[in-house]
Order: C-alpha cells, then structure tokens, then sequence
C-alpha cells in the first residue's frame, strides 16, 4: 500500500490546511497546476546542464513531490517554522528541505506574492530593550 502525501492528509482538514498555508484546499489545487510545470521545466533546464558529471537520471529522485514540495514551502513562508522541524514532519533530513525550496522559491515568486517577514530594530534599540530586560532579571533576583 502506498503512503499517503502529506498534502492529501493535510486536505483532509481544509480548516488546518487554511491555517498553515493562508490558502484553501481549492486555492493550493490551483497554484499547484500553474506552478507544477513552470518546477519540472525549470529541473529538466537545470539538468541538461553542460556541466553535469553525471547523465541525467542518475543520483536520486526527489523523496517528496511537487505537491508535497510546494506545501512545505508554503507552509514554511506562512509559519516561519525551523527547516529542521519541517524536515521532521516531511520526513526528509533539513538540507533537504532547504533544497528543495530553493528551486521552488523563485518559480513560486512569479506566480505568488511570497509573504516577507521583515524586523526593523534599530541597533540602538535594541541595546535598550536588552540593558533594560538584564536589569529587571536582576533586581527580580535581588528581590528574591
């Protein structure tokens, strides 16, 4: 029997799907079937590279697909979870998630908004907030 994607348990549950993605199950279907061939010409461009040591189709397969793929992906921009514990839930080792992302950011980004997130902190802010927070540990200890 064959093991079900993450993506089909996933849709299982729209509301937890809405949740960790921002988008409904019918809203990921749709994003799915335009950026699923722009992934597989950009791997058959990437592969028919000149310098390439091995023939195309040697090395391993993705362990994920498209679909799985692009749900991590979209899961990670919408949760900005570590890539360790995506790896985790997606059963792949980290480097593999990060991997997998990088081919799938750039096509992603021509057909989707890919959410930014975005700290401005001031250096000296933030020299502030931290002399302010290591003095109130510290008379907290003082009083205790």
């Amino acid at each position: 029997m064959e093991r079900q994607s993450e993506t089909e348990r996933l849709a299982k549950r729209p509301v937890a799907f809405k949740r960790l993605t921002g988008l409904s199950v019918e809203q990921f279907n749709d994003l799915l079937k335009e950026v699923s061939p722009r992934i597989e010409a950009a791997d058959r461009k990437r592969l028919n590279k000149r310098e390439r040591q091995r023939a195309v189709g040697a090395g391993n397969d993705y362990d994920l697909s498209v679909s799985d793929r692009l749900l991590m992906t979209l899961i990670y921009y919408r949760t900005y979870i570590s890539q360790e514990f995506l790896g985790y839930l997606f059963d792949i080792h980290a480097s593999n998630v990060c991997r997998n992302m990088a081919r799938i950011r750039p096509i992603l980004a021509q057909v989707f908004r890919i959410p930014e997130k975005r700290i401005k902190v001031d250096p000296e802010e933030v020299a502030t907030l931290f002399l302010t927070a290591r003095s109130s540990a510290s008379t907290a200890l003082k009083a205790a």
